[in-house]
């Protein structure tokens, strides 16, 4: 009996499509075309050259020679495969069974190739596409002369790890259509002669943390203590930024304000194709010093400029000053202790009239060791906080016993754990008081483990024992001035 003979022969040959294109054609004109679309989405490091030849001409290239390996081996496994000759039409069920099961081996097929590929061929030679992320663009809305000044200034601003292109924009009014528009990091601009405003990319479901620095967040542990400090806006009114402190006070916050904005919560997969890869993590990341090294350089900034007291009512250097107090005592600023509390006091003398200062002054003080200090900035704290009459949108004891339960007393984290006691001492109702009193001090002679029955769990027994009878203690008169 004859055999059906094989619908393709026994080679590596492909079978002309009924279309009239082959599959590698098919192919080419699809890589082309997603290539074309990328770089008109604003995907500019498809045009940068490398070896004489655009970016995405090698991308086109590379994927062309994948496709043919990929297909020249799965046609020789075709032809060299038993395939069963059918002997009635399929069911229209045994069809749609055939075509799932076609669909989930190949989606598992082209799963396993593309991590292959990324491991063998992304990680290994990706050091050019990733040099593409690590840049700022910094949109500038000046006149020329103050436009002048920040490109004179330019070069003191230079970083090893990341390149800053400082580009002047036409003027306009959104500040958000802007920054999309020209594929900016941030946004500097004056809008007239007593306005000037920065502004940072924000977008739907990507919301920054802090929508403006010049405002104070809702009361609560978490806006003392934030875990994210990025923002969309700053008002920087009143800057002369013909004066070199100015000057290097919006430079500075401007370029931090740009990479806060460049944390993965804050970008959009199209951010990731146009260039505009995460700068505080993941492989685009340059180094993991990069934050620090800046925010610690705004730090200094503001440090400095407190000696003058010109500053302390400037609305761009309060915005400066929350920025850097939040960001020194909320996460691991790798200063020493008294170095942190000589930043954090010098940010407080722009802040005086807000409760978080003195509740961050109170836990650098107590990270130093310094409980004298530490308690005579919990007193300013708690009178302010009981003049203001504010409620924390969310209670600080959830707060405080997470801090407890989960965190090792650390200096600064003792310190935090302090400043939220005081938080929860000046804001709840004195019978809200008689049970957490209780309440707290079991948690912390049992539930924080061995490590809160020393020194530490001590000191906050008694700082909530000295809390209990704040009007006893007279305020300082170094803290009231």
């Amino acid at each position: 009996m004859r055999q059906q003979a094989h619908p393709f022969p026994h080679d590596n040959a492909v079978p002309p499509a009924p279309f009239g294109a082959g599959p590698r054609t098919s192919f080419t004109l699809c890589a082309c075309a997603l290539t074309a679309t990328g770089a008109y989405l604003g995907a500019s490091w498809l045009s940068h050259p490398w070896l004489g030849l655009p970016m995405g001409i090698w991308i086109i290239g590379a994927s062309l020679g994948a496709y043919h390996v990929a297909l020249t081996r799965g046609l020789g496994r075709f032809a060299t495969a038993d395939l069963p000759i059918p002997t009635s039409a399929p069911s229209l069920s045994d069809a749609a069974r055939a075509v799932r099961d076609w669909a989930a081996s190949r989606a598992r097929s082209a799963g396993e190739y593309a991590l292959n590929v990324h491991d063998r061929v992304v990680l290994s030679s990706a050091a050019p596409l990733v040099r593409l992320h690590q840049r700022l663009r910094i949109g500038l809305d000046l006149p020329l002369s103050e436009f002048r000044a920040v490109l004179d200034a330019a070069g003191e601003f230079r970083d090893p790890d990341m390149r800053i292109e400082w580009v002047r924009i036409e003027a306009g009014r959104d500040d958000q259509a802007d920054c999309r528009r020209h594929n900016l990091d941030a946004l500097i601009r004056r809008a007239s002669a007593d306005s000037l405003r920065l502004a940072i990319p924000e977008h739907p479901g990507h919301d920054a943390a802090w929508h403006s620095w010049s405002r104070r967040l809702p009361l609560g542990y978490a806006s003392v203590f934030p875990a994210r400090v990025d923002a969309a806006a700053a008002d920087l009114s009143g800057l002369n930024l013909k004066n070199p402190d100015d000057l290097t006070l919006a430079m500075r916050l401007a370029a931090c304000g740009a990479i806060l904005g460049r944390s993965p919560a804050r970008l959009r997969v199209r951010d990731r194709v146009v260039g505009r890869g995460s700068l505080t993590m993941g492989p685009t990341a340059p180094s993991p010093e990069l934050l620090q090294r800046w925010m610690l350089e705004l730090a200094h900034t503001v440090q400095s400029g407190a000696a003058d007291p010109a500053n302390h009512s400037s609305p761009a250097w309060q915005a400066a000053a929350r920025l850097v107090q939040a960001w020194l005592v909320s996460g691991d600023s790798g200063l020493s202790p008294d170095n942190l509390r000589r930043r954090v006091e010098a940010a407080d003398r722009f802040l005086r009239d807000e409760p978080e200062s003195p509740l961050r002054v109170a836990a650098a003080c107590f990270a130093a060791y310094d409980d004298e200090a530490g308690m005579a900035a919990l007193h300013r704290a708690h009178a302010l906080l009981r003049a203001r009459a504010e409620t924390p949108a969310v209670d600080p004891l959830a707060f405080i016993l997470s801090e407890i339960e989960v965190s090792a007393p650390k200096p600064l984290t003792v310190g935090r754990v302090a400043a939220g006691i005081c938080l929860l001492w000046a804001t709840a109702s004195p019978r809200t008081l008689e049970y957490l009193r209780a309440d707290l001090i079991d948690d912390l002679r049992h539930t924080g483990g061995e490590a809160w029955r020393g020194k530490d769990g001590k000191l906050l027994e008694d700082i909530i024992a000295e809390l209990d009878t704040p009007s006893s203690t007279p305020l300082p008169t170094n803290a009231a001035a």
